[in-house]
């Protein structure tokens, strides 16, 4: 009999998550870069309904361009009829994906883990990724390293995102506890982008792990940069999964042509971020500016923009071993063997 640790565990549970990226990007990606395969729109008649769930928030810049300049309606076709709802929060996305009414979602990349790995969640499929990297963590401009953490607030997305995550390893790692319960050497808090940036500012926290924008508001505030995630992820040369494209598998099967269109208008929309980042940007700050947003100020929307890779790669290692740890930290049970 083999045994299998919260380790093995999470790596093999994860994998059915992952598989449906086989096949999908393959094919999908054969045409990224900008060359003909790329520019080409559908011509073959596939027909059907498409709903498709996303936030606004920089690090859904391929959902936010792709929505705004109509390339993700065209590369679908004329036959799909595409209904886009944005979500202002992460967690009632990922119900209403697990709820069944919504086909495929743009979804933090922690959060897709999450719901997989929860009880019924195993109708979650990871198809493509969308952003990496892009996470901080900030701090007092008096904080020189971790020590001087002992004591002070801290704030992340939530329990268990991959931010809370990577936050709770880099303090265990240099021997402060941070409970689930908030207790501890560092007491570790949820708070939304706004009310972390909100009680940086009035010192009411002593910093905050947050992927872009809010991390280069805080700076702009006078945090200084304690860590930069992208330097716990040697193994991956420092790029980690932030945003990933996921559909249900009831979709997948019943609705493969529709995915493998949505996957491939996922590549033509990074392609495009890539190759113009700066109309990109610029159509993306105008984007988070719809309804209660507002544009990011100039200097920050450089920064943030400069700190994402917008890329169909999931990077799917850093979502495993992001699994791993949250397992290892007692943040979630160790999935089951399979």
């Amino acid at each position: 009999m083999t045994c299998r640790g919260p380790r093995n565990a999470a790596r093999t549970a994860l994998t059915t998550l992952l598989v449906a990226l086989v096949g999908l990007l393959t094919v999908s990606c054969s045409g990224s870069g900008g060359g003909p395969a790329a520019a080409t729109p559908p011509a073959d008649p596939v027909t059907g309904t498409l709903r498709l769930g996303y936030s606004p928030d920089l690090t859904q810049a391929p959902a936010l361009y792709g929505l705004s300049v109509g390339l993700l309606v065209s590369r679908l076709g004329t036959g799909v009829h595409l209904r886009a709802r944005a979500f202002e929060s992460t967690d009632a996305l990922v119900a209403a994906l697990r709820a069944g009414t919504l086909d495929a979602a743009y979804v933090p990349a922690g959060a897709a883990a999450a719901a997989y790995l929860a009880p019924g969640g195993e109708q979650i499929r990871i198809v493509s990724g969308a952003a990496a990297s892009g996470a901080r963590f900030v701090v007092r401009a008096d904080i020189a390293d971790a020590a001087g953490l002992r004591g002070q607030p801290v704030a992340t997305p939530g329990l268990g995102s991959s931010e809370d995550v990577a936050l709770r390893w880099y303090l265990r790692a240099r021997g402060l506890a941070a409970n689930p319960d908030g207790s501890g050497d560092v007491s570790v808090r949820p708070m939304s982008p706004d009310e972390a940036v909100d009680a940086f500012t009035a010192g009411m926290i002593a910093g905050a792990w947050r992927p872009a924008p809010a991390a280069m508001l805080m700076v702009a505030d006078g945090g200084r940069i304690l860590v930069d995630e992208a330097a716990e992820w040697p193994v991956t040369g420092g790029r980690f999964a932030t945003t990933v494209l996921v559909t249900r598998a009831d979709y997948l099967a019943d609705h493969r042509d529709i995915v493998a269109r949505l996957v491939a208008a996922n590549v033509a929309v990074i392609d495009e971020l890539n190759a113009e980042p700066q109309h990109g940007a610029e159509v993306v700050n105008r984007e988070l500016a719809i309804g209660p947003g507002e544009r990011l100020p100039v200097g920050v929307l450089a920064s943030a923009w400069e700190s994402l890779a917008f890329t169909p790669d999931p990077i799917s290692i850093s979502i495993a071993v992001t699994a791993d740890r949250k397992a290892a930290l007692g943040l979630a049970p160790a999935p089951a063997p399979a």
